[in-house]
């Protein structure tokens, strides 16, 4: 990634990706730096802790090789959640969240949400803890537009997709393209959708908006979440009539 004049990989930044896990055996991750964990939750609704991160469904995986195509020099925190159906509850996206910036990760990938008004707080509270610790926490809207959480949350970068981005970054700034009439699209960023043909979708753009994020704090290693989002929100273009949103 470009930024002032320079070229950025995201050399050394740490990023988590709460997901179903990383195979770190996959022969494009042998030179990337990954550890990680898996969470589940006990009958008692503990969260358990367990070294092994091995990706039983594949998206992670997907997500670890999506982020690296864009910043190659990042270390991956894998923090797998899921189950091989790829469902994980709001107290596991919130533990991972955790674990991840008392991790040091500097980026928070989150594939998932929920629709459950119920449960935003909880995710709110470790978003807002994330930030204060440095680390942005960057989150997949639903593809439909419904809501989703903590994607929806304003201190949270949500992103959905459009296939006619052509590899192009948008933004809907909130004072231009209002919630009352957005909707969940107000503040979101746009990003392609698509990859390889094994799966696309919107947790593909995520992954790219947290690779961009990942240089940009490679760029910006003193400045604050705030700086480094404004940065990326100058980067990225409005919405255009070819993409449907005018």
């Amino acid at each position: 990634m470009r930024f002032v004049g320079q070229e950025y990989r995201g050399k050394n930044v740490l990023v988590a990706l709460i997901d179903s896990g990383v195979d770190s055996a996959h022969p494009s991750l042998k030179s990337t730096s990954i550890e990680g964990y898996s969470l589940s939750l006990r009958a008692t609704n503990h969260v358990a802790i367990d070294p092994n991160f091995h990706d039983e469904h594949g998206h992670g995986t997907k997500m670890a090789l999506h982020l690296l195509r864009f910043a190659p020099e990042v270390r991956i925190l894998a923090i797998k959640i899921t189950d091989t159906s790829l469902r994980a509850s709001s107290d596991l996206i919130a533990s991972g969240i955790e674990l991840a910036y008392k991790g040091g990760a500097s980026v928070i990938n989150v594939s998932m949400g929920t629709p459950n008004m119920g449960r935003a707080m909880l995710l709110r509270d470790c978003t807002l803890a994330a930030m204060e610790h440095n680390a942005l926490v960057v989150a997949s809207a639903h593809p439909m537009g419904q809501r989703a959480y903590p994607a929806d949350l304003p201190e949270v970068v949500g992103v959905s997709s459009n296939k006619k981005c052509l590899g192009g970054l948008f933004h809907l700034p909130k004072r231009h393209y209002p919630r009352k009439k957005w909707k969940s699209l107000s503040d979101k960023f746009i990003a392609p959708g698509d990859f390889d043909g094994s799966y696309a979708g919107v947790s593909f753009a995520a992954a790219r908006v947290s690779a961009y994020l990942a240089c940009l704090k490679e760029a910006m290693p003193d400045h604050s979440c705030d700086d480094v989002l404004a940065a990326l929100k100058n980067k990225a273009h409005w919405p255009t009539v070819e993409l449907g949103y005018l």
